[in-house]
Order: C-alpha cells, then structure tokens, then sequence
C-alpha cells in the first residue's frame, strides 16, 4: 500500500477544552515517531501559542489590529476575523504546500462557533482539501462527567459532524484532571446509553425532561461514535488519535520511521 501523505487533522472544542494544549503535545509525540508535521494556527487572537507554527493566520489576520482599525469589540472583531480567513483560504493553502509532512495538525479559534458555524470554516478546508481530513471534537471533562453536561457535548459534537460531513473522533481532554471511575463512567455512557438515561432520571430540575429528550434524539441518531481520552501533559492518548487516522486514511498501515 502505498505511504499516505497529508492527513489533517482538525482539533476543534469549546474554549478552555485544550486544543492548544493538545496541538502541541501532539506535534511533539508525532516528532519523537519520526514523523513529519506541520502545525497551523487558525486564532488570530492568540498570544501565547506554545509551539511555533508553519502557517500562522496572524501572519495575514490580526484580532488586536482589526480592533484598532474598525473600532470594535473583541467579540466583533473576532467574527470579522473568521469572514477574513475565507478571504486567506488559498493564501493559507499556498503556503502549507511549502511544506513537506505526514500530518497536519490545525489548531481552530479558542471560540469554537468561529470555525464550525460560520462558512468560513467550510471554505477553508474545502481549500485545503477535505480528502484525508478528520476532525478531533475535544469535550471539556468538567462537562463531560455529568449526565446532563455529557448529552450537551454530545449534541454539540453532533452539530459540529453535521456541519461538516467528516470523519470524527470525539476526545475527553485533560483525562489527567479525572479520576479512573470517572473516566469509565463517561466511556459507558458513550456506549451504553441505558446507562446514561438511569443517570439522567435521576436528575432533579428543569433540565432534565429536556436532556432525556436530546439523549433518546441521539438514540435514534446514533451517539455510540468513536471516543478515546487523552492528556496533553502526560502524553496519553496520543497514539490512539494517531491510530485512528491511520486506520482511517491508510487502512491501518504504520507510517511510523523504525
């Protein structure tokens, strides 16, 4: 078979979920297997980025700069920021095919409805090239360990698929900062949804007739979708992303260097 060339890899969550975090640690474990990766930034507002990446949309958008201009808000300027990037869409393309790699790893806007529901988002990956692309949904574990938080990542995540049509892996982040039954727990409902809905009637408040509602609409959907957990500080999790994609894209053949 031959060498697949170019997965992407498109980390995507609600904001503080790590997908920065993750980007980086994950650039790193592909590295140390002797693979080539390329990084791209897609937050034009980001300051702190802990790795440095190959294409960086504040080389063409600035959040600060738009601010200053326009006279707006962070929050404004953040969604003239994202109808920009489909302006750059091909800028962004040119200047990743100077590079050589196996993965591509693409760390999208901390606010997450930048990229998954404006069409900018679409029309950036169709520029680069949806073929070989997946996307990594992050659920923030201080959500995801309760009933009701878990169905409203999952309904969440499920959006996001639907919008964009691609192959996904939903990834409990921070596995680090959870306990193992904790962990176990979260991975039974994502399997067992009987499970969940015992947890859910047991619930008291407003909320729980609407997320027994949302949970049977997954039901009928099909919520039981591939789910791993990972730790950025620890490394884990890590070779099961990159498992994933290859048995995805490259029907499980290794591409890893001896």
């Amino acid at each position: 078979m031959d060498k697949i060339e170019g997965v992407k890899i498109y980390i995507l969550g609600t904001a503080g979920s790590g997908k920065t975090v993750l980007t980086h640690s994950l650039q790193i474990w592909m590295q140390d297997m002797g693979l080539e990766v390329a990084t791209v930034n897609l937050d034009p507002g980001e300051t702190n980025l802990p790795y440095s990446p190959e294409v960086d949309i504040r080389d063409w958008i600035n959040l600060y700069d738009v601010m200053d201009h326009f006279g707006l808000g962070p929050n404004g300027a953040q969604i003239l920021c994202a109808d920009e990037l489909a302006l750059k869409a091909d800028e962004v393309k040119r200047s990743l095919d100077e590079f050589d790699y196996d993965f591509v790893l693409v760390d999208t806007p901390g606010q997450m409805e930048l990229f998954a529901y404006r069409e900018s988002g679409r029309i950036l990956i169709d520029a680069l090239g949806s073929e070989n692309s997946i996307l990594a949904f992050l659920l923030d574990p201080v959500m995801a360990k309760t009933p009701g938080g878990f169905v409203s990542l999952q309904m969440l995540s499920l959006s996001v698929q639907f919008r964009f049509s691609l192959p996904q892996v939903n990834i409990i982040s921070k596995s680090d900062t959870l306990k193992e039954e904790t962990i176990e727990k979260i991975m039974e409902w994502n399997t067992e949804p009987e499970s969940l809905y015992d947890e859910l009637i047991s619930e008291k408040g407003i909320l729980k007739e609407m997320n027994l509602e949302f949970l049977r609409a997954l039901e009928i959907i099909g919520m039981q979708g591939s789910m791993i957990t990972v730790s950025s500080e620890e490394y884990s999790g890590m070779e099961d992303i990159y498992n994933l994609a290859v048995q995805i894209f490259g029907g499980g053949e290794d591409l890893r260097g001896d």
